[in-house]
């Protein structure tokens, strides 16, 4: 099968394309600036260069987004007859593009994979399937973005077999509920104010874990959360924590 791809850097990404690689299929790659891999495609670092890219001659038989940094304008999904995305939620949950970082934080008690059509809406189109899973007290970004990633292989699997068998692919409207937003990650949304609790604090630690930097300020300074560092005691609304930090050095 002829498959238009298009993955950012994130294990979710990395494990659909080796799995559909590793199968036989013909995978051509959009991928974000941070993603080096040898295979015919296109690299884009901005959304103006992915914007001025164009799909590449001759019809492929599906496209499929797992994970992207910028929506697909209607000329990039309308260049295969089936058009999906795979997105780190249960839709209409956490629209957006953290939706892991923000299932961990609000200290959701499950989280899942969901496949859908694209449509012009972004993460709106119409439900394939979804595969859901309890979230523990002490998951973490690294331990979900992997449970997201083995599901994200299921999903697609059973999709591109439908596709090859003839088999037409589930069309469910996504309920018309106002979801909550996953919107993208800001140094604002990692601060550890005075006014968390020591729960929201962990959720926040928890979401960070390994690949994000939480961080607070303290003797007039920026500290960054991490291993290794000095222990800084840090007063919160019921309480203090204490957090091993390093102060910044830019400052």
């Amino acid at each position: 099968m002829r498959i238009l791809f298009f993955q950012d850097q994130t294990p979710l990404g990395d494990r659909v394309r080796a799995r559909l690689l590793g199968q036989g299929h013909v995978l051509w790659i959009v991928r974000s600036g941070d993603v080096s891999i040898e295979h015919p495609g296109a690299q884009v670092s901005t959304r103006s260069e992915f914007l001025a890219l164009k799909p590449p001659p001759g019809r492929a038989d599906l496209l499929l987004v797992a994970t992207f940094p910028w929506r697909l304008p209607l000329q990039w999904i309308a260049a295969a007859p089936i058009a999906l995305n795979l997105h780190s939620s249960l839709l209409p949950k956490w629209r957006g593009a953290h939706p892991e970082f923000w299932a961990i934080v609000h200290g959701d008690a499950e989280s899942g994979v969901t496949l859908h059509h694209l449509s012009e809406g972004f993460d709106q189109g119409p439900i394939v399937e979804q595969l859901a899973f309890p979230l523990s007290d002490t998951e973490c970004l690294g331990t979900l973005c992997e449970k997201m990633a083995d599901a994200a292989v299921q999903l697609a699997e059973r999709a591109v077999s439908s596709i090859e068998h003839g088999v037409s692919l589930p069309a469910q409207p996504q309920p018309p509920v106002h979801p909550l937003r996953a919107p993208a990650v800001t140094d604002q949304d990692l601060e550890i104010r005075p006014n968390l609790t020591i729960t929201q604090v962990r959720r926040l630690l928890r979401g960070c874990f390994p690949y994000l930097k939480a961080w607070f300020v303290q003797e007039g300074r920026r500290w960054w959360v991490q291993a290794g560092g000095v222990v800084k005691h840090v007063a919160l609304v019921d309480g203090s924590i204490a957090l091993s930090a390093v102060p910044d050095q830019n400052e």
